[in-house]
């Protein structure tokens, strides 16, 4: 599947199988295990950082954070993020890193780990496909299974008073969160259509 992205002085992104390529201009800069890169299978997402930051979700390896050539950050299961398959990720308006795994969601810490987010809906771990941050600061995030579930802000834990399951489509995975022209959420999904947050109910 094609993967591009762009930072914040348009350098266009891309990945391959053992790491990630950048367009510098003129010609595609590779960075892979060479470069100090470990990504296991690949790279899933990206995301760009407000301090110029690139952040990578690799398939096998965790959370890897680029903090400038040759150096970068690894997160896996031993600093207690909830798989090493990293799906999805969010920095919301509170800086607060939301990591969305195939086995699980975490918030990092600032003492640089990952408590577990438990999940209240089943006893199955949901694998977090994407995540969102709406305009009240709220966090929405889609699971592959599709589940969709909106946690309140400034909260990093989960109890069924703040986590609020807001669809479960069983025949469709929710394949992605984004927000309209009016904050408004929409979610689409395979074989079960699309559903759209009003304020009120899904519809």
């Amino acid at each position: 599947m094609p993967f591009l992205a762009a930072d914040a002085a348009g350098r266009i992104f891309s990945r391959q199988d053992e790491g990630i390529l950048r367009w510098n201009g003129k010609r595609w800069e590779s960075f892979g295990e060479s470069s100090g890169l470990i990504v296991g299978g690949g790279i899933n997402s990206i995301l760009f950082d407000r301090d110029g930051g690139v952040w990578l979700g690799s398939t096998g390896h965790g959370l890897i954070h680029w903090i400038g050539y040759p150096n970068w950050e690894n997160w896996t299961s031993r600093q207690g993020l909830p798989g090493n398959v990293v799906l999805s990720f969010l920095r919301d308006r509170q800086n607060l890193l939301h990591v969305g795994t195939r086995s699980g969601s975490a918030t990092l810490q600032t003492n640089g780990y990952f408590p577990v987010t438990p999940i209240i809906f089943s006893s199955t771990s949901y694998q977090w496909g994407n995540t969102v941050e709406d305009a009240q600061g709220n966090i929405w995030a889609g699971s592959l299974s599709g589940l969709l579930v909106r946690r309140r802000r400034g909260r990093q834990d989960s109890s069924a008073a703040i986590d609020q399951q807001l669809v479960f489509r069983p025949v469709g995975a929710t394949l992605d969160c984004y927000r309209d022209r009016h904050l408004q959420h929409q979610a689409a999904a395979i074989q079960s259509g699309s559903c759209k947050n009003n304020g009120v109910s899904f519809h």
